[in-house]
C-alpha cells in the first residue's frame, strides 16, 4: 500500500525529467501556453469575482442581511473565506477542463512520443480521425464534469456545517487526486483505445498509486510557476506509468 502510493507519487515526478529531453521538448510548448494562459486567466477571474460578490453581499446588503453589528462582524470574515474557497475550488477545476479539452490533442501527441522513446519506436497506438479524437475527448471531459458536479457539491455543503467542515481539506484533496489521476492517464490510455469506463477500472485496480499520483498532480498546480508545468510534467508521468505499471491492467476483464 505505502510502496504503491510512494510509487505513484514517483511516476508523476518523473515527469520532469522528459520535458526537459531535446526530442520532447516540441511537443511540451503548446500544452505549456495553454496551461499557463488558463491558469492566469483562472488567478484573475477568482480574484476580481470574489472581490466583487463580497462586497455587493456583504458589504452593499449587509445591513438587511445581518441586522445587527455583532453578527455581520462575526460572519463577515467566515463567509468571505468560504466565497474565496467555493469559486477557486470550481473555478480551477473548470479552467482544468477546458485547458485539458483544448490541449488533448496535443498532449496525446506528448505521450505518444514519451511511449515511443520508451519502447524504441516499437509502440503502435488507435489510428483516429481529427474528428474522431475531438468527440472521444469532449465526450470523456463531459462525463469526468458530471463525475466532478455530483461528488463536489455535497462535499462544499460541508463548508457550511459545524464540525463536519473541518473534514472539507482532506476529503477534496482525496477527491481531486481521483480526478487528476484519470485525467492525465486519459492520454496514454486513450492512445491504445482504453477509454473513460476502462481507465476508471483500471485506476481502481491500482488505486494507491492512482492516490499517489493524484496527490502530486495537486501539489504542482498549487506551487507557483510549477502549476504551468503541471500538465505537461503529469502528460510524461502518466505515460511513464501506463507504460511501467497498467498495460497489463487495462487488457484483462
Amino acid at each position: 500500500m505505502i510502496n504503491d502510493f510512494i510509487q505513484g507519487i514517483k511516476y508523476a515526478l518523473s515527469g520532469f525529467s522528459w520535458i526537459v529531453k531535446p526530442s520532447i521538448r516540441r511537443f511540451v510548448y503548446l500544452p505549456l501556453l495553454i496551461n499557463t494562459l488558463f491558469f492566469s486567466v483562472a488567478i484573475w477571474f477568482v480574484a476580481t469575482a470574489a472581490n466583487r460578490w463580497i462586497a455587493h453581499w456583504l458589504g452593499e446588503k449587509a445591513d438587511w442581511v445581518w441586522g445587527t453589528q455583532w453578527l455581520y462582524d462575526w460572519a463577515y470574515p467566515v463567509l468571505s473565506v468560504l466565497i474565496y474557497v467555493t469559486l477557486a475550488l470550481v473555478t480551477y477545476f473548470l479552467f482544468l477542463s477546458v485547458a485539458n479539452v483544448l490541449a488533448a490533442p496535443f498532449n496525446a501527441w506528448l505521450a505518444k512520443s514519451v511511449e515511443k522513446q520508451l519502447t524504441n519506436q516499437q509502440a503502435s497506438f488507435l489510428e483516429m480521425t481529427l474528428w474522431q479524437e475531438i468527440r472521444i475527448t469532449v465526450q470523456s471531459e463531459l462525463f469526468k464534469l458530471l463525475r466532478f458536479l455530483i461528488v463536489a457539491m455535497p462535499l462544499l455543503l460541508l463548508l457550511f456545517i459545524p464540525v463536519l467542515n473541518g473534514l472539507f481539506p482532506l476529503l477534496w484533496l482525496l477527491f481531486m487526486s481521483s480526478i487528476l489521476a484519470l485525467q492525465y492517464i486519459d492520454y496514454p490510455m486513450a492512445n491504445h483505445g482504453y477509454f473513460y469506463a476502462t481507465q476508471r477500472r483500471v485506476l481502481k485496480q491500482n488505486r494507491w498509486q492512482g492516490l499517489g499520483f493524484g496527490l502530486a498532480a495537486n501539489v504542482m498546480l498549487f506551487i507557483p510557476v510549477v502549476n504551468f508545468l503541471a500538465m505537461p510534467v503529469c502528460v510524461c508521468g502518466a505515460t511513464v506509468w501506463w507504460h511501467d505499471g497498467l498495460r497489463d491492467a487495462a487488457t484483462k476483464k
